[in-house]
């Protein structure tokens, strides 16, 4: 039998992480080109946490939302970044994505802008100013749910439980804090 503590697995946060997060009020997070239904709710979960944090958030995708599972999902991410935004000096977290080449057409639009990177995925080529790998993680979302506060454990539960969820459910819970 497995034990649930060995499949719940996720490394510590990166400190650099937490104070990027810690120090930002604005944020635009990305997805990968041709997304799926997890890496969008990834988005979603992420960017909901932030906005009940008091902090601003822009969900982009460069889509397409031609997937049948995803297609009401359109109105919730934006293509580019609002220009008045990008001003702000938003962190961009990008969800997902091994390589830069997975967010294309909206990686030059991230240029000069601090980025985190969070995946599941360890391979391919390095990108990002900071990056949270979780290649051992089952759900990659499902860690430590003890440590969870409502109302975002409800949302994180829900979602982590009908998807393949990007979030580390330790980064979610620091940011519940």
């Amino acid at each position: 039998m497995i034990k649930p503590d060995k499949l719940l697995h996720n490394p510590p946060i990166p400190k650099e992480l937490i104070e990027a997060i810690d120090s930002h009020s604005n944020f635009v997070i990305l997805g990968h080109k041709n997304p799926d239904a997890d890496c969008l709710n990834s988005q979603l979960v992420l960017g909901s946490t932030l906005t009940y944090l008091g902090k601003e958030v822009v969900l982009l995708s460069p889509g397409p939302f031609d997937r049948h599972e995803i297609k009401n999902y359109r109105e919730f991410f934006h293509d580019t970044i609002p220009p008045d935004f990008k001003k702000t000096n938003p962190l961009a977290i990008i969800i997902d994505c091994s390589t830069p080449d997975r967010i294309s057409p909206l990686a030059k639009q991230t240029e000069g802008l601090t980025t985190a990177i969070i995946d599941q995925h360890p391979s391919g080529a390095e990108f990002g100013d900071i990056r949270f790998m979780t290649p051992k993680a089952f759900l990659n979302g499902t860690a430590k749910t003890d440590l969870l506060k409502p109302p975002l454990s409800t949302a994180m539960l829900w979602t982590a439980g009908s998807l393949s969820l990007k979030l580390p459910m330790d980064l979610a819970t620091r940011l519940a804090r």
